[in-house]
């Protein structure tokens, strides 16, 4: 079966809540439980230090009954957000910069006015992807991975840069072989998610839209040559401090909590990547995910280290928190996280979360049997007696 479906909205496709047998009858369940409703793959032709682009376009579709194609498309799917493919979540770029493009996959993502088939669309993003790389002299070419696909109670509009040395086997342009196929490391993806891109059209009408439906990989490293592919779909970096702070701090204390191996860690944990934010908030630095999981790192056996590591990267990265490559923390939230504050007629005070013990031995210990908080701090009862007068 060939790809031929088209545009269908969302909400008749595959909901959060659960996917239609409309669109299941016209998907291809692939080996990692992808449902490919349609692939293609174009070329673009490029040397690097020439201006000169040109394409090299699929007539059809691919076969989304082909186990190699599935699997292609199973593999790049599956290495954004991992490891060594950490990616920025944003939105389409607004106002006078934004891209035809942007509109035109819109309208495919969420069936608005008259959406071009999938073929079609490709082709559009083709021309765009060969008029950006025109303007930058290092950019070079490869294949465009293009798929339609769902998974996991979503669907997504994939795009993806493959270069030809990295061990794809092509006849014309369908791919005969990935077997060898170097996918460590995506420099050019994207990936639009339809319901993320309905729910942020909803929220438009009411108010700012908070809702990223991009996930894209676009590495800081000779932008030049590779930053052309993100810009020219319109890709824009929208996550933000705050809610980037907030999420790498509940997503690491979920990590820990939810693996009996390293529970015992999860306060150590927090306290250590809340003094890492602390710092890169205090010199105006970003944080990377990176820099957070090294921290993390030293709360993992060693045996099981490397694994937990890629782990909590796909965590981070995973929809569920959407922590961008790297940020700057937001000291407010940082604080919220670390201290605790209480006011009241007759008393003041605040403390950090990091101080508090349930156990006596702790400077602060809070007894929740009897309800009861001692503090042992020897300059505080000082200070209170010498403020309290005759006090014996």
């Amino acid at each position: 079966m060939f790809g031929s479906m088209g545009p269908v909205s969302p909400w008749a496709s595959v909901h959060p809540m659960g996917r239609a047998d409309a669109f299941a009858a016209d998907c291809t369940l692939g080996i990692g439980g992808l449902m490919l409703n349609d692939a293609v793959v174009h070329e673009l032709i490029k040397e690097a230090q020439t201006r000169k682009a040109n394409v090299r376009l699929a007539s059809t579709p691919l076969d989304v009954q082909n186990d190699i194609v599935n699997e292609l498309v199973e593999k790049v799917a599956g290495l954004i957000g991992q490891q060594n493919n950490t990616a920025q979540f944003g939105r389409f770029r607004d106002g006078p910069t934004r891209p035809e493009i942007a509109n035109t996959v819109t309208d495919y993502c969420i069936g608005t006015g008259m959406p071009k088939p999938f073929l079609a669309i490709t082709e559009d993003c083709m021309a765009a992807l060969r008029a950006a790389a025109s303007t930058e002299t290092l950019s070079t070419g490869g294949y465009l991975l293009f798929a339609d696909y769902g998974k996991e109670r979503n669907r997504f509009l994939l795009v993806a840069m493959i270069k030809s040395r990295d061990g794809i086997t092509m006849e014309g342009l369908v791919p005969t072989s990935v077997t060898e196929l170097d996918l460590s490391r995506l420099h050019q993806v994207a990936r639009i998610s339809f319901y993320q891109l309905q729910e942020s059209r909803r929220e438009t009408r009411d108010s700012r839209p908070t809702q990223n439906y991009l996930k894209f990989v676009s590495p800081k490293a000779n932008q030049e040559a590779a930053g052309y592919f993100v810009r020219a779909l319109g890709c824009e970096p929208a996550a933000s401090a705050s809610a980037s702070t907030t999420a790498t701090l509940r997503g690491v204390d979920e990590f820990f909590n939810h693996r009996s191996a390293i529970r015992s860690g999860t306060a150590d944990a927090r306290t250590e990547v809340l003094a890492l934010m602390k710092a890169k908030a205090e010199a105006k630095a970003t944080v990377s995910i990176s820099d957070v999981v090294e921290v993390a790192r030293r709360q993992f056996p060693p045996e099981d280290a490397d694994a937990l590591v890629a782990d909590l990267t796909a965590h981070l990265q995973g929809d569920a928190y959407q922590v961008p490559t790297e940020f700057v923390p937001a000291t407010a939230v940082i604080n919220r996280f670390a201290r605790f504050r209480f006011k009241n007629d007759s008393m003041t005070f605040e403390i950090e979360k990091k101080n508090v013990s349930l156990d006596s031995t702790g400077t602060i210990y809070l007894d929740v049997h009897n309800r009861r908080l001692e503090i042992s701090d020897e300059e505080l009862i000082k200070r209170l007696i010498d403020a309290m007068g005759d006090v014996e």
